[in-house]
C-alpha cells in the first residue's frame, strides 16, 4: 500500500514539476521524452498513467504500423474500481508510442518497472527486450514475477517508436479482494546515471534496520523470559517486537521476494501482525493494574477481529474500520497510563513516553504523508513503534535491576539469619559443656532462675480482655527459664485495644529484665501516645539502660472498632486473614528494633478489617523453629495453618497453630522463644 502510495505522488510531483512532458507535435497519443526531463532526477520520469489496451493475443501488436486508434484507453496500474471488464486471467496488451529529442539518440536508457504483479513481456519496436514471468493463458503455466532491474535500450533516431507490453495476471481478483494494483507501472531512466546511483536504497537500509533492530529486542526479552518465567511481561514485549518486524516486513514484500503473489500473503500477515501487536500492546499495560484479564478487553478483541475480517474481506471501510478500531487502543493506553500514574507505580516515564513516541509519530506521518486515511494510523511510522518498544524495554531494564537490589538485600539477610542460626548453635553447645562441669551451680541457678520465671510470668496479663470488636487469644513458650519474648495489652475508657508482642535479643535475666522494662515503659507510655511516640520513647529509655547489645523488637496493633493502627520494629511480618477474599497476607513494617537507632524514621499503617478476618502476631521463635532434619518451619505454614482453620474461635485458631508447632518440633526442643497472639473480628 505504501509503495503503491508514494509512487502514485512520485508520479503527480513529476507530471506537474517537470513541464516538458508534452505531447509531439500534430500528435497528441505519441509521449515525447526530453533529456532534461529524465535527467532531473537519478529514478527517471513516470511514463503516462494512460496506455492502448487491447484484449486478446496478436503479436502484430508489437509493430509501429500497427494501428491502435480504435483501441481503449486504460490506466495501466488497473487499480480496483477503475476498469472492471478487464479480464488479466487472458492476455492483453498496452501500447504507448513515444519520441525521444535529439539529445537521447543513441543514448543508453532504461525502462524501470515500480510496479509489477503480473507477468509481462516487454517490446520496442517489435523487438522483445524484457520477459517478466511466464505469460499464458492456463494457471498452471502463468508465473508472475517483478524484476526491479532495468530492460536497457537504445533509440537510434527521433522519429515515433512503440513500446508494447503483452500482459496478464491469474489473481487480478485477489489483488482487487486485497486493495492492490493488479498492473503495472513504468519509467524511464538514463542508465548511466541510474546504475551509478545509490538512490532508493535508503528505505530498503533503514527497513532492514528497523526489523534487526527491533528483533534483537525480542530476542533479548524473550531470553529474559525464559530465565526468569516469573516476569510475563518479558514474553509479552517479545511479542509485540515481533508482530512489528512482521509488520514492518509486510509492508514491503517486493524487498525479499520477486513474486507479485507474495503481496496477498503478505497483506494477511500484515493485517493480523498489526492486530497482534496492538491487543498484545493492550494486554501489556493492563497487566500491571488487573491480576486477570478483564472483561473488556475481550470486547476490544472481538471488534478487532471484526475489523480484520473487514479487512479480509475488503468491504470497502478498511482505513475507516483501521482507525476506529486505533482510536480505542490509544484511548484504552491512555486509560491504562492514568490508572498506573494513580498507583504511583515507579518508573512509569518510560511508558508514558512510549505511548507518546508512538501516537505523536503516527499523527505526524498522517498528517504528512497520508493522502487520505493512513494504510494503518499507528504503526504506519517506524519510529514511533521503535520508541514504543525501547520505552517498554527501558521500563523491564528498570524494573529488574531493582529486583536484582532487593534480591540482594534478601540474600544479605538470609546470610544475617543463617549467621545468627549458627551462632545460636554454638552457643547451645558451649552451653551444653558448661552446665557438665557445672550442675552444682546449676541446681542453685536453676531455683533462681525458676523464681525469676515466676516473676516474669506474673508480669504477663492475668487474663486475656474482652472486647466488642476482636475475640483474642495468646500463648508464649520461653526457650529458658526467663525467656525474651513479650505480650500484653491496654484498654482504654473509651474502648480502644492496644496489643503489643515483644521479642528481647537472646534470654536469661538480661532478656527478663529488658521485658520489665518494656512493660513498665508500655503501660506508662500507652494512654497519651501514638504507636510511633511508644516505640520512640521506649527506645530511647531501653538504649539509656546501657544494656550491652541487647535490643528489644516490638509490634503494636491498636484496635478502634474494626480499624488497626499497627507498626513494628525489628520483629517479623505478621499474618492477616481475609474472609471475604480467603487469602492470607503480610504486614510488613521494616525498622530497626528499640534501643539502635532512636531517630530512626519508623512508620504505621492503617487499615481495616471485617468479620471474620484474623490478625495473627508472632516473634520469630515460631517461623525459625527447626524440625529434626533442621528445616525451619517458615511463614507458608503458619499462614496454611491460620488460612485453614481461620473459621474457628480465637482459641481453636491458637490451638492449630501450636499443633502445627508442635508436630514440626517432633522430639526437637526450640531454640527460641514462641509467642503468638491472635486477634479475630468478632
Amino acid at each position: 500500500h505504501l509503495q503503491t502510495h508514494h509512487m502514485k505522488v512520485l508520479q503527480l510531483l513529476a507530471l506537474l514539476i517537470i513541464p516538458t512532458l508534452s505531447a509531439a507535435q500534430g500528435n497528441e497519443d505519441v509521449f515525447l521524452i526530453r533529456q532534461n526531463s529524465i535527467s532531473a532526477t537519478p529514478t527517471g520520469i513516470p511514463l503516462p498513467a494512460i496506455w492502448s489496451y487491447g484484449a486478446g493475443d496478436n503479436f502484430s501488436w508489437t509493430e509501429l504500423s500497427f494501428d491502435d486508434s480504435n483501441w481503449q484507453k486504460v490506466e495501466t496500474r488497473l487499480s480496483p474500481g477503475i476498469i472492471e471488464d478487464v479480464d488479466l486471467q487472458d492476455i492483453v496488451w498496452f501500447r504507448l508510442r513515444v519520441k525521444v529529442d535529439s539529445s537521447l539518440v543513441n543514448r543508453p536508457l532504461g525502462l524501470v518497472f515500480s510496479l509489477h504483479n503480473g507477468a509481462s513481456e516487454l517490446y520496442i519496436n517489435g523487438d522483445l527486450v524484457l520477459e517478466q514471468g511466464l505469460v499464458s493463458r492456463f494457471d498452471d503455466s502463468y508465473e508472475a514475477y517483478h524484476n526491479p532491474n532495468p530492460a536497457s535500450f537504445i533509440f537510434t533516431d527521433t522519429t515515433e517508436h512503440v513500446i508494447a507490453i503483452r500482459y496478464n495476471n491469474h489473481r487480478i481478483g485477489e489483488f482487487h479482494k486485497a486493495n492492490h494494483d493488479a498492473g503495472f507501472a513504468v519509467s524511464v531512466v538514463d542508465l548511466n546515471d541510474y546504475l551509478s546511483s545509490t538512490s532508493g536504497s535508503g528505505t530498503a537500509v533503514i527497513e532492514d534496520i528497523y526489523v534487526a533492530a527491533i528483533s534483537i529486542f525480542a530476542l533479548i526479552h524473550f531470553l529474559l523470559f525464559v530465565f526468569y518465567p516469573s516476569e510475563k511481561r518479558n514474553l509479552l514485549l517479545a511479542f509485540i517486537a515481533i508482530g512489528m518486524a512482521l509488520f514492518a516486513y509486510a509492508l514491503h514484500p517486493l524487498e525479499y521476494t520477486r513474486n507479485p503473489n507474495a503481496i496477498l500473503t503478505f497483506h494477511t500477515i500484515g493485517i493480523l501482525s498489526w492486530y497482534g501487536a496492538m491487543m498484545i500492546t493492550i494486554h501489556f499495560f493492563q497487566s500491571f493494574i488487573y491480576e486477570k484479564t478483564p472483561l473488556y478487553f475481550w470486547v476490544i478483541a472481538a471488534l478487532g477481529i471484526v475489523v480484520v475480517l473487514i479487512d479480509l474481506a475488503n468491504i470497502g471501510i478498511t482505513p475507516e474500520s483501521r482507525l476506529v478500531f486505533d482510536i480505542i487502543a490509544v484511548a484504552e493506553l491512555a486509560h491504562m497510563l492514568l490508572l498506573i500514574n494513580k498507583k504511583k507505580q515507579q518508573g512509569i516515564s518510560p511508558l508514558i513516553i512510549a505511548v507518546l513516541g508512538l501516537v505523536g509519530f503516527g499523527i505526524f506521518y498522517t498528517l504528512s504523508f497520508s493522502g487520505g486515511l493512513p494504510v494503518y494510523p499507528l504503526l504506519s511510522s517506524h519510529y514511533g513503534t521503535f520508541i514504543l518498544v525501547v520505552g517498554i524495554s527501558v521500563y523491564l531494564s528498570s524494573s529488574f535491576a531493582k529486583a536484582q537490589k532487593k534480591l540482594e538485600y534478601k540474600l544479605l539477610e538470609v546470610q544475617y539469619l543463617s549467621d545468627r542460626s549458627l551462632e545460636q548453635e554454638r552457643t547451645n553447645k558451649k552451653k551444653e559443656i558448661e552446665n557438665k562441669l557445672l550442675e552444682i551451680e546449676n541446681d542453685r541457678k536453676s531455683e533462681e532462675l525458676e523464681e525469676a520465671r515466676t516473676l516474669q510470668l506474673s508480669m504477663l496479663p492475668k487474663q486475656i480482655p474482652e472486647h466488642e470488636s476482636f475475640e483474642i487469644a495468646a500463648f508464649m513458650d520461653t526457650a529458658q527459664e526467663v525467656g525474651g519474648d513479650y505480650y500484653d495489652f491496654s484498654m482504654s475508657q473509651e474502648g480502644v485495644l492496644t496489643a503489643v508482642l515483644g521479642d528481647a535479643t537472646g534470654h536469661g535475666m538480661k532478656a527478663g529484665i529488658l521485658v520489665a522494662t518494656a512493660k513498665s515503659y508500655f503501660h506508662t507510655l500507652v494512654g497519651n501516645n501514638g504507636n510511633i511516640d511508644i516505640i520512640k520513647k521506649m527506645s530511647s529509655g531501653i538504649q539509656n539502660m546501657n544494656l550491652k547489645m541487647m535490643y528489644m523488637g516490638l509490634t503494636i496493633a491498636k484496635c478502634e472498632g474494626h480499624s488497626i493502627t499497627y507498626t513494628s520494629a525489628g520483629m517479623p511480618p505478621s499474618l492477616l486473614f481475609r474472609k471475604t477474599e480467603n487469602t492470607v497476607e503480610e504486614v510488613v513494617v521494616k525498622a530497626m528494633p528499640l534501643g539502635t537507632q532512636v531517630d530512626f524514621p519508623h512508620k504505621e499503617i492503617h487499615f481495616d478489617v471485617q468479620k471474620g478476618d484474623v490478625l495473627l502476631l508472632i516473634s520469630d521463635g515460631l517461623m525459625e523453629l527447626f524440625n529434626e532434619d533442621r528445616e525451619q518451619l517458615g511463614m507458608d505454614r503458619i499462614g496454611e495453618a491460620l488460612k485453614t482453620n481461620a473459621h474457628l474461635s480465637s482459641d481453636a485458631i491458637l490451638h492449630a497453630i501450636k499443633g502445627v508447632m508442635n508436630d514440626w518440633l517432633g522430639e526437637c526442643r526450640h531454640e527460641d522463644d514462641v509467642t503468638i497472639m491472635v486477634l479475630k473480628a468478632k
